[in-house]
């Protein structure tokens, strides 16, 4: 069974491979295994986290280790280990820049100490600095190792041409399979209906082993709960324990040394998975703040909306955002939605053009907003529109030559009166292919790219014991026309050749099971179309 949403796999199957020992339940590991031979006499590997180095006799047992300040401070979540030609020492000791570490290979050493180093050394480095770890206790008589760690500079990361989403979540749970699931005190902390919860709160949520009920035919599997805390600066790490109570106790204890990490800026992921699938059936989100801020009043059930934005051929619908701005305890305003961007990506000039050449609509719960403004850039010119106001024709409308610059045109500052919007911004990415290619079928690629105004994908309509779907193409050609639900399932799939014009598909009423919202998609060589139904 596909659940709508795969946890990364990655990491866990390299928690049960990897041959090095780490603390149970950890997330992240040292990615760098053992050798399978075991190297020559006088050389040793050092590893932290996924940094590793070579000691060898001959250069007095020195390296040096790259890495960014972030990643120093990532290192510094994990046990170090080192290898000595056969095994994985029991315990090594040395000293970074004045502080002492000893680490076992259980990590119930290092972990005393996590927080220190944190505070002593990972909140103070910058870019260009070199650490030095020097007295590195190899076991061997009375010889010792040294390791310099390097700080560089994070290197920019390319412009991806795939569109992309960085919206609030608000947690999902898998409801076909699961009735309810309750993570702390719900009838005191209203859980499910908030976002923002303190640290005290956050305490007194994971401190209560997690209730899953499932629904009546679904057949129950052993569970795993996981907790991830992600700080200010991107720094995370997680725990993940089998969900019955001796295990996830012991789980919570382990997750006090990373206290440091929980602080107001944090976010903290907490799901539900199946313990030998690694399906995840339950993620809720949280998002920390000071206990006196007024975002703790907030409730999702009372105060929340929805954002509808159509451009042109493409549409997006983003639920749970509160669109209100409030006041701290000294009066700075803050904004209860964090900013969001959305990336779109264009394959030709005429789906270019139709998108940044018309006025796009905002509705709020539904309701059309008409007297919106925003600001458009395109080209080398930008310009603010107003209410009402038409798209400049000297908007620089200029569709790039292939490899040019990715980002084509942007939309921002979008105001609406009575509404407080997020820092929104709809970012326009002009994505070359060489050869005429369909995109891949699969949920998430044809929500990235849906929005092609060259086909037109119409509502369905229910017809007896089937549903009609009709389609328009501006010339024949294959298309596929497939059915999700709000998990990412494929649920039906039609694959066929159709004629110029408007075209007609059915799909059978029974492949929707259950009620919620579902999405139908148009795949061709001409781009994506899209359309939902919401099932009562």
């Amino acid at each position: 069974m596909q659940t709508f949403q795969s946890v990364s796999r990655v990491w866990l199957l390299l928690l049960f491979l990897s041959r090095i020992p780490v603390p149970a339940f950890a997330f992240q590991i040292t990615n760098a295994n053992p050798v399978s031979e075991a190297p020559a006499a006088g050389k040793y590997i050092f590893y932290w986290n996924n940094l590793q180095c070579t000691l060898l006799e001959e250069t007095g047992y020195s390296g040096t280790l790259h890495t960014t300040p972030a990643g120093f401070r990532q290192m510094l979540l994990h046990t170090p280990y080192l290898w000595n030609g056969s095994t994985l020492l029991d315990h090594i000791s040395f000293t970074l820049e004045g502080q002492r570490v000893d680490a076992s290979r259980d990590g119930h050493d290092y972990n005393r100490i996590i927080s220190l180093l944190d505070e002593t050394l990972g909140q103070r480095v910058a870019s260009g600095q070199a650490l030095r770890l020097t007295g590195l206790s190899l076991g061997l008589d009375e010889a010792t190792g040294s390791i310099d760690i390097i700080l560089e500079a994070p290197q920019d990361q390319p412009a991806s041409p795939a569109a992309s989403r960085n919206t609030p979540t608000a947690g999902a749970m898998n409801t076909s399979v699961l009735e309810k699931v309750i993570w702390g005190r719900e009838d005191i902390y209203e859980n499910a209906n908030r976002d923002f919860f303190s640290e005290t709160e956050f305490w007194q949520t994971v401190q209560q082993l997690p209730y899953v009920e499932w629904k009546i035919y679904a057949t129950p599997v052993p569970l795993a709960a996981s907790i991830r805390i992600s700080d200010p600066n991107q720094v995370s790490f997680g725990l993940v324990a089998v969900l019955e109570p001796a295990a996830y106790r012991s789980m919570v204890q382990r997750l006090e040394h990373y206290k440091h990490l929980l602080k107001p800026g944090s976010v903290v992921s907490l799901t539900i998975h199946t313990a030998e699938q690694h399906d995840q059936l339950f993620e809720k989100t949280m998002y920390i703040v000071a206990g006196s801020d007024p975002r703790l009043a907030l409730r999702r059930n009372r105060d929340s909306h929805t954002l509808e934005i159509a451009w042109g051929g493409w549409r997006e619908k983003l639920d749970n955002l509160y669109l209100l701005q409030l006041k701290d305890t000294q009066g700075n305003i803050i904004a209860a939605d964090p900013p969001i961007q959305l990336n779109r990506s264009v394959f030709d000039e005429a789906d270019f053009r139709a998108i940044v050449s018309a006025r796009p609509d905002i509705r709020i719960d539904g309701q059309l907003q008409p007297e919106i403004s925003f600001r458009l850039s395109a080209g080398s010119r930008t310009t603010v529109v107003g209410p009402g106001q038409p798209i400049p024709d000297s908007l620089d409308l200029v569709f790039p030559s292939e490899g040019a610059a990715q980002d084509i045109a942007r939309l921002d500052s979008i105001q609406t009166p009575g509404y407080a919007l997020p820092q929104l911004a709809i970012v326009i990415n002009k994505y070359t292919l060489r050869t005429p290619l369909m995109v891949r079928n699969d949920f998430r690629a044809l929500l990235a790219t849906a929005g092609s105004v060259r086909i037109k994908l119409f509502d369905p309509v229910l017809a007896g014991n089937h549903y009609r779907i009709d389609y328009e193409l501006p010339e024949p050609g294959r298309i596929i026309l497939s059915v999700f639900d709000t998990e990412g399932t494929g649920l039906y799939v039609v694959d066929q050749q159709s004629g110029q014009g408007r075209n007609t598909a059915v799909m059978p009423k029974n492949i929707f099971i259950r009620p919620g919202k579902y999405h139908f998609f148009l795949n061709t060589l001409l781009g994506v179309a899209h359309q939902e139904l919401v099932i009562e």
